[in-house]
């Protein structure tokens, strides 16, 4: 995504604007690319529906107009999976080549889809009956996320064969739904603050800024001690952190949450799913 986002500054300057169009372009082609699969796996009017589906989707269309890796990350998801559904059905070593670095390329963007392109792998061999292009297919996916893992061992002296940002977002995630801070937000929620506004001080950990100047190895190490002794020490407030979160989870919206992604999330989950 920084490469994406340096890519379109280098062109265009420091431009959200630029940002916002390009990201609609993208939202446009993931449609179709939802529509072409659709098409390949079941039937034309099976694409047709799908890609109108997501022509509406409100997450879909709010989502283009913020700086996130949401839009990016759709449609390379889209992107990769189109591939893998074309390979499968046409298993040449062109496709094979694109329908590695595409997952590859998504791996780098969000490190949690890598399990599932080693499914996607297992698939393509199970749909062609040939082993090898499966494996050729991750091999080449590893190769494309091996210059990341190679500078993160440079650099931190720990390898990995993901992006050092995966373990360090799970143990963040950890870090910051268990502590007191988590609890008081949950149980109190939008009373925190007025609309539309985030309050980083009360959310998160009081020791955060300190966590936050520790290399990143030695932070996912803090996060994770600091979350699993805040259970240990604390049962009863971390099964009351769970309830709280189940109920938080089936909400039409965000807890915390600016008010557009209130609306797109009321709009999709309270009215355009149903």
């Amino acid at each position: 995504v920084c490469v994406f986002l340096a890519g379109i500054f280098s062109v265009f300057g420091k431009s959200i604007v630029a940002v916002r169009v390009i990201q609609a372009i993208m939202g446009a082609l993931t449609c179709v690319l939802i529509y072409r699969t659709g098409k390949k796996i079941f039937t034309e009017t099976t694409g047709r529906i799908a890609g109108v589906l997501m022509v509406f989707y409100p997450y879909l269309i709010a989502y283009t107009g913020d700086v996130m890796c949401e839009t990016f990350l759709t449609f390379m998801l889209a992107s990769a999976v189109y591939q893998i559904v074309k390979t499968g059905e046409t298993p040449s070593w062109k496709n094979i080549a694109i329908a590695g670095v595409l997952m590859g390329l998504t791996g780098l963007t969000k490190a949690v889809t890598l399990p599932f392109f080693m499914l996607a792998c297992a698939w393509l061999w199970w749909q062609t009956g040939k082993f090898r292009l499966g494996f050729l297919a991750g091999v080449l996916t590893l190769l494309i996320i091996t210059p990341w893992s190679l500078r993160n061992h440079h650099r931190y002296g720990q390898y990995s064969i993901v992006p050092i940002y995966a373990p360090h977002a799970l143990g963040f995630s950890l870090y910051t739904a268990c502590c007191d801070e988590a609890l008081l937000n949950e149980t109190v929620g939008d009373n925190l603050k007025g609309p539309g506004i985030k309050p980083i001080d009360q959310i998160l950990p009081a020791d955060y800024a300190y966590a936050q100047s520790l290399p990143l190895p030695e932070r996912k190490k803090y996060y994770m001690e600091k979350s699993i002794g805040w259970i240990k020490a604390n049962p009863d407030k971390f099964i009351w952190v769970v309830y709280k979160r189940l109920i938080h989870f089936w909400r039409l919206y965000p807890m915390i949450a600016h008010k557009w992604e209130k609306i797109a999330a009321i709009a999709t989950s309270g009215l355009y799913l149903p």
